[in-house]
Formats: structure tokens, C-alpha cells, sequence
């Protein structure tokens, strides 16, 4: 049973010999919710992540749907910027921080788990940092109460190393 204060919904159970159009099809919108994620899906990767855009056919999109189902889009970002970057305000749902953080159309934040202390982030911050050092294209990212290290720009020959390096 899936809770986000004011939408519950119960998983259903695909037949293997049903489509999962014919599945979808069968079941009442209003017991639908549509969860997306944001970077690669719904937005491709880009080079560094402060660079992503919605783009405007994609936004109208999401309101669109919205207006018939529930919309949850979810994101190692933190919920607030996510928000701003999709640009809906309403019937929109944010879970943001990889499932730590939630905000409801016309919310405030709410905390799924109590978020860490920035003291313990900063140490994540400084030792990833360390790993990253030498190696080309490799950065890390603060997002508050998590951290990213980033690999997209890295050589292919080289993730392995700074994968080895990070752990």
C-alpha cells in the first residue's frame, strides 16, 4: 500500500497471459498513478546537471496527464528544485532526494525518513572528493542532504578506477 498523504492505491496483479495495455486499460483511471523520473526519462542527461531542461512539449505533457491521473516524478534532486525545473504547480507530486523527501502540489516538504546530518555530509562530500581527484570529468555534487559523485563525463576506461577509488 502505497500512502502520499491524500492518494492510496493497491497494486494490482498482471495475469502472464494478459497485455499490460489490456491490464492498464481495465483499471479506472482514478486507480492509476503515473511515476516518472526525471533525469534520463523525462529529460536526457546532460553534461552537468544544473544544465538539465524540461523541455516545453514534455511540460505539457505532464499537465495533461496530471489532469487525469496522479503524477509522481521522482529524482535524486531535492523535491523544491525539481518542482521550479518541471515548472506544474498543481497535481503534481515531487519525491525527491532518492525517496527521502516528498512535496504535494501547494505543500511544504515532507521528510519520508529523517534526513542526514550535514556534518556526516560534509565527510561524504570531502571523501568522495578525494576520489575523485585526478581523475578527468569526475565532480561531486552537494544536494543538501545527499551527494552525487558524478561519472558521466569520465572516461569509459576510467569509471571502473574512480568507482574502485569511491567505495
Amino acid at each position: 500500500m502505497l500512502r502520499l498523504k491524500s492518494i492510496t492505491c493497491r497494486a494490482y496483479r498482471v495475469e502472464p497471459m494478459v497485455s499490460l495495455r489490456a491490464s492498464l486499460a481495465a483499471i479506472p483511471l482514478s486507480r492509476l498513478i503515473l511515476f516518472l523520473d526525471f533525469d534520463g526519462t523525462l529529460t536526457p542527461i546532460v553534461p552537468h546537471p544544473n544544465r538539465v531542461r524540461l523541455t516545453r512539449p514534455m511540460r505539457e505533457t505532464l499537465r495533461k496527464l496530471a489532469g487525469l491521473l496522479p503524477v509522481v516524478i521522482i529524482s535524486g534532486r531535492d523535491p523544491e528544485d525539481l518542482r521550479r525545473r518541471v515548472g506544474l504547480q498543481q497535481k503534481v507530486y515531487y519525491v525527491g532526494h532518492h525517496g527521502l523527501s516528498c512535496l504535494e502540489a501547494g505543500g511544504d516538504v515532507t521528510w519520508l525518513s529523517t534526513p542526514s546530518d550535514r556534518t556526516l555530509v560534509r565527510r561524504w562530500i570531502q571523501a568522495l572528493r578525494i576520489a575523485a581527484e585526478g581523475i578527468e570529468g569526475a565532480f561531486v555534487e552537494d544536494k543538501g542532504v545527499t551527494v552525487a559523485l558524478h561519472d558521466r563525463l569520465v572516461k569509459p576506461d576510467q569509471r571502473a578506477r574512480l568507482r574502485r577509488r569511491a567505495r
